[in-house]
């Protein structure tokens, strides 16, 4: 058991640590992180989601349980993280959305994909898509939506409709969803294309998390109230939830596994980008995502030590 934790754990770490070092040592450049997580945003990622829903049985891809297990778990929890955030610390509510998108969405793009391959196998790309589809419909235009309704002359029906139209664009939401509809039609890959886009797919583990580190890098930690909320919520939380979740459903096998695995993983990446990008609890966000990251050392070990 020892030897799968660390198999799993300890290249995601080293690979992180590799770009942390790079960035802090000016090996290479922290400017250059917008361009190593556009190309796994916009290219290798998507192509890999593509291939994995392309080649998975549609009944997994389609099980109504799954998917709303994990809908509730993440965004139940971005839920409560609002509630407590709004009426409890009494933060306005921008500064409530952008916390509660730091406690609820796990890093499944950077770190989902290296530590499932490795534990699992590329089949849990399956799971990694779903999230991903969950996230980018719900979560991503709710939290866009509030962070700019500050915005006097923008009504709600025009941000809602411009988020969901920008989610709906995104190579990481149409990716999926065509692999999904070549499977449920059986629509046969050509190999050439296969293979290409197998090429490129293939490279997001370690391009993803050399890049999660040149960004942890490039901004500076502190410790407070708010960000030790923020590690609890999504590290411990958040997988209990899911835990609780899946004694519901009744959820078995390697999907149950999955789902739990990627509820357990730290903070996505992205939470950070949009406090830098809204100019919301930036330092909280990426504090949060940095401290949080480390801790999942810990987090990870024992939950994977309890389910494999």
């Amino acid at each position: 058991m020892l030897d799968t934790i660390l198999d799993s754990i300890v290249p995601v770490f080293f690979v992180i640590a590799l770009g942390w070092f790079s960035g802090k040592k000016k090996i290479v450049s922290i400017e250059h992180k917008k361009a190593f997580a556009d190309y796994v945003m916009m290219f290798s990622f998507p192509l890999h989601l593509f291939i994995g829903s392309a080649k998975a049985n549609p009944k997994t891809l389609l099980d109504v349980r799954i998917i709303s297990s994990f809908a509730l778990a993440l965004m139940g929890l971005y839920a409560i993280s609002f509630i407590i955030q709004k009426h409890i610390f009494k933060y306005d509510s921008r500064k409530a959305a952008q916390g509660s998108i730091v406690c609820a969405f796990p890093n499944m793009a950077f770190m989902g994909i290296p530590v499932l391959t490795s534990l699992i196998g590329p089949e849990a790309l399956i799971s990694v898509a779903i999230g991903n589809v969950i996230t980018s419909i719900f979560m991503i235009p709710i939290t866009t939506i509030i962070l700019e309704s500050k915005d006097a002359t923008a009504s709600p029906m025009k941000i809602i409709k411009s988020s969901l139209i920008n989610c709906i664009k995104k190579p990481l939401i149409i990716a999926p969803i065509l692999g999904l509809l070549c499977s449920v039609f059986h629509v046969e890959i050509p190999k050439v294309v296969f293979h290409s886009f197998e090429l490129i797919g293939k490279s997001t583990s370690g391009v993803s998390l050399f890049s999660l580190g040149l960004i942890m890098a490039s901004y500076r930690v502190v410790l407070s109230g708010q960000v030790y909320f923020n590690i609890f919520m999504k590290n411990i939380l958040q997988p209990i939830i899911m835990s609780g979740l899946i004694v519901l459903f009744h959820l078995k096998g390697i999907m149950a596994k999955e789902i739990l695995l990627l509820c357990a993983m730290p903070t996505a990446t992205i939470s950070t980008m949009f406090g830098l990008k809204y100019g919301v609890s930036e330092v909280e966000s990426s504090s949060s995502t940095i401290l949080g990251t480390i801790f999942s050392i810990v987090t990870l070990s024992f939950l994977i030590s309890f389910i494999l």
